[in-house]
């Protein structure tokens, strides 16, 4: 997490910016962040019920092996995220 959002997030944020018109620039740019803040607060609260969740269900289970799962969900989505992205995304020149 720690080099990859910096290393990830501003080429994309470019990328995406730059492939719309220029008068819409200023709310696209909202927009990313807006959505990059949003995703990160369900993510954390999702993953924070799972962990949450999974402690509470089973007593014996311990810390470590509840954040296990959390990260097992965590890569499920991540795996999610991959294939909805390299399906969606479109390939070609700005018009």
């Amino acid at each position: 997490m720690g080099f990859g959002i910096p290393l990830v997030m501003s080429p994309a944020g470019t990328a995406a910016i730059s492939s719309i018109d220029f008068a819409k620039q200023g709310v696209a740019s909202g927009m990313i962040n807006a959505m990059r803040q949003l995703g990160g607060s369900i993510g954390l609260a999702l993953l924070t019920a799972v962990i949450i969740g999974y402690k509470q269900q089973i007593a014996k289970a311990s810390f470590t092996t509840a954040y296990s799962l959390g990260f097992v969900v965590c890569s499920v989505f991540l795996l999610i995220g991959l294939l909805a992205a390299s399906c969606l995304l479109k390939t070609g020149q700005k018009k």
